[in-house]
């Protein structure tokens, strides 16, 4: 077991990845062939304007909250603050779930747009719909990441240092 935890743990951005894409696929084949397009017609018809409309709009928000956090990360990253957190073995974890996160929002952001323009009631486009839904699913495994590691770098930041002093307070570090 601890072999696949190993596994797991050094290539979890591809395998999340090759996760969603399965996810997406069992979509399009539930759609396609097992008759989910009826059960999905009837709640996007005379809504694709607003499902489309709020997913771009949700997650281009969450695309500049993400991009903001990697610019605070990265201008605090030479910090003194971030001592603790450079030295572990995280660190360079942390930029590659940024990155990624970023880049799967930015993707959610822009296949939202493409479907408000493509998809739309009288002609429907379903590709776009399997797209911006496997694209959904993807975002939301990459922001559920990037919580889990500023949650790492939270607790690295707020652990007692082992370069503190009696003499400082022991809510300040050094």
């Amino acid at each position: 077991m601890s072999g696949i935890k190993s596994f797991w743990g050094h290539h979890f951005l591809s395998l999340e990845l090759a996760v969603t894409i399965l996810v997406g696929v069992a979509f399009f084949a539930w759609c396609r062939y097992l008759g989910g397009a009826e059960v999905i017609d009837p709640v996007v018809s005379q809504n694709r304007a607003a499902i489309y409309g709020a997913i771009t709009s949700v997650f281009g928000a969450l695309l500049g909250f993400s991009i903001t956090t990697f610019a605070l990360l990265l201008g605090f990253s030479s910090s003194p603050l971030m001592a603790d957190v450079r030295s572990s073995p995280v660190y360079s974890t942390l930029w590659e779930v940024h990155k990624s996160t970023v880049r799967a929002l930015s993707l959610a952001t822009l296949l939202g747009l493409v479907g408000l323009i493509l998809d739309r009631d009288g002609h429907t486009n379903r590709i776009a719909m399997y797209l911006v839904a496997w694209v959904f699913v993807l975002s939301i495994a990459r922001l559920a990441r990037a919580v889990w590691m500023l949650e790492l770098v939270t607790d690295i930041l707020t652990a007692p240092s082992k370069k503190r002093t009696a003499l400082q307070p022991p809510n300040i570090r050094p």
